[in-house]
């Protein structure tokens, strides 16, 4: 049976690592602010661009890309230095590590979220609805990011992943507000339709496509995730 004083350690342990570790710290942080420094140089005096345009284009990326990213180096850095080792022979179990870790990183990365909204021009509602929406999708972003990290046999291998499946899919958004084709291909992923909803906020309609393919994600993410988990664990 899981042990919520164990979990405990493990988020306590987290939060001091991330504030210890200024790499860890900059990737909840560094596209929040960069969502900023874009608006606050670039929206603000172009008055043909629409409004939140970056907030919206950077927020499926952010929700996609550093969850899965963090979660990823973390498994694979602490197994690489033993430091996991140690965890699971001081009968912390490897779902309490894996619990702890993950509630860890949703709430860095809903302070990320705060930080990206602070430059959102919607009411009290859209922005509840906005915040909804991006909560969504971090279990999905954790589920992948975990994924890597129990695969990789290291935490360089585990960052190579990350730079072509993370960063891949955490563009798809952008790229299809480019092409057409590439559209065809992102509709299925969960990161394209968050974007869908967010930037269709302020007059927002959830179809059963939205919601099917959210669940079909969730459940290919977290099938591939248990696999992977049996093949591997986490020593």
């Amino acid at each position: 049976m899981m042990s919520l004083n164990r979990i405990k350690a493990v988020v306590y342990k987290q939060f001091i690592d991330t504030f210890k570790n200024s790499t860890i710290l900059l990737q909840f942080i560094l596209i929040p602010l960069l969502s900023i420094l874009l608006t606050e140089t670039i929206l603000k005096h172009n008055l043909n661009l629409p409004n939140n345009f970056f907030v919206t284009m950077f927020s499926p990326m952010y929700i996609t890309m550093c969850p899965s990213a963090v979660i990823a180096g973390v498994i694979s850095e602490e197994r690489e230095k033993g430091t996991l080792k140690i965890l699971l022979l001081n009968n912390v179990k490897s779902l309490e590590y894996l619990f702890g870790v993950s509630f860890h990183i949703i709430i860095m990365s809903l302070i990320g979220v705060i930080l990206l909204s602070i430059e959102l021009d919607l009411g009290q509602i859209d922005l509840l609805k906005y915040y909804i929406i991006m909560a969504l999708g971090i279990v999905p972003s954790i589920l992948l990011g975990a994924t890597i990290g129990i695969l990789a046999k290291n935490q360089i291998t585990a960052n190579s992943l990350v730079s072509t499946i993370v960063i891949g899919i955490s563009l798809l958004p952008v790229l299809s507000m480019l092409n057409d084709k590439i559209r065809m291909v992102s509709k299925f992923f969960y990161n394209q339709q968050l974007y869908d909803l967010i930037f269709n906020i302020t007059n927002l309609k959830i179809g059963m496509d939205n919601i099917i393919i959210y669940i079909v994600n969730i459940l290919l993410l977290f099938g591939v995730f248990i696999m992977s988990y049996r093949k591997r664990t986490l020593l």
